[in-house]
């Protein structure tokens, strides 16, 4: 013979505790999901923005908006990188060309100068 399962107000009670700590801890789990990876970008950016420091990148391997603003975060990084090395590449030639015309335009800036004050 079964014995009847209470059904009266503390079963329901204790399951919906045990019901409301499931989805406690699940929430839980989610927070720190998307809290976790954001707290790792947030911190390079930082980097990057403080020191100009662009041999970061951010390792998050997901296949949902995290993953691809990561991917997105890695891109630009990459896309500064290439723009600093043009930057300094520019300034190189810059000075080795303002280097190298120096001495030779010095008569003709003494020439203009002297025409200028005529």
């Amino acid at each position: 013979m079964t014995t009847p399962q209470a059904t009266g107000p503390s079963n329901r009670a204790s399951g919906h505790a045990r019901g409301a700590g499931s989805c406690t801890v699940i929430a839980l789990r989610t927070a720190k999901s998307i809290t976790e990876p954001l707290g790792d970008l947030i911190k390079v950016t930082k980097q990057i923005g403080t020191a100009g420091d662009l041999d970061h990148e951010i390792d998050i391997k997901r296949e949902d908006e995290i993953g691809e603003l990561s991917r997105t975060f890695n891109s630009m990084v990459g896309y500064l990188r290439e723009m600093a090395s043009v930057s300094e590449a520019i300034a190189v030639a810059t000075f080795r060309l303002r280097s190298n015309l120096a001495p030779r335009m010095t008569p003709w800036v003494t020439l203009l100068n002297a025409w200028w004050k005529v």
